[in-house]
């Protein structure tokens, strides 16, 4: 149980893909909008879960790595297929912009590095942190998205919030490296300060 629940903090927020690891930049970076974003995430789950499913139904472990690497890329090109559809339904005009953004997620980091060298003894695990890590990037992806609107075009879900002296510089590329910089940090001040709470509550 102690390595279930550690397995979901892990994924969750300890190792939190975008604000603390910085894997898969690019949908966040290109991201200036929620609904952009709820795009992006809707692909990358269906891609990362979709295919650590698949991965360990089949026996690829008896594979060599470099082998292994090769067929889990082919593997999230093909769920990338309907996720893309689907996205393409639900987001049409906003798919369309980030595109050629989304199709890096075919070989995102989740899959080929992180998702292979889990340290966990069973398969299980290694499926409940890949569910966790996709659920915390999406989380994570949505708020940042969801600000950096905010903050960019003074609208949230394409709705004017009345903020009328947006800074579209933010919207930008550009300004979205440097506003994703400002979140990683404030977020991993956030967790030290949960983990030294929790540490003197304990000690007390």
């Amino acid at each position: 149980m102690n390595e279930l629940l550690n397995a979901v903090k892990r994924g969750l927020l300890t190792k939190n893909p975008l604000f603390v690891t910085g894997i898969l930049l690019s949908p966040a970076i290109f991201c200036s909008t929620l609904k952009q974003a709820l795009a992006a995430a809707m692909v990358f789950t269906i891609v990362t879960v979709g295919t650590a499913v698949i991965v360990n139904v089949l026996p690829l472990w008896k594979l060599v790595y470099t082998v292994r690497i090769i067929l889990y890329t082919v593997i999230a090109a093909l769920v990338y297929i309907p996720a893309l559809k689907l996205s393409l339904f639900v987001f049409p005009s906003e798919t369309a912009v980030i595109l050629i953004y989304l199709q890096c997620l075919v070989a995102n980091s989740l899959i080929l590095e992180r998702f292979d060298k889990r340290p966990f003894t069973r398969i299980r695990y290694k499926l409940i942190f890949t569910v966790s890590a996709a659920i915390g990037y999406d989380l994570s992806l949505l708020l940042f998205a969801g600000v950096r609107e905010i903050i960019s075009y003074g609208t949230f879900y394409g709705n004017p919030v009345g903020i009328s002296t947006p800074l579209p510089a933010f919207g930008a590329v550009f300004g979205g490296f440097i506003l994703l910089a400002f979140f990683a940090a404030l977020y991993r001040q956030i967790t030290k300060f949960a983990d030294n709470l929790k540490a003197g509550l304990k000690n007390d």
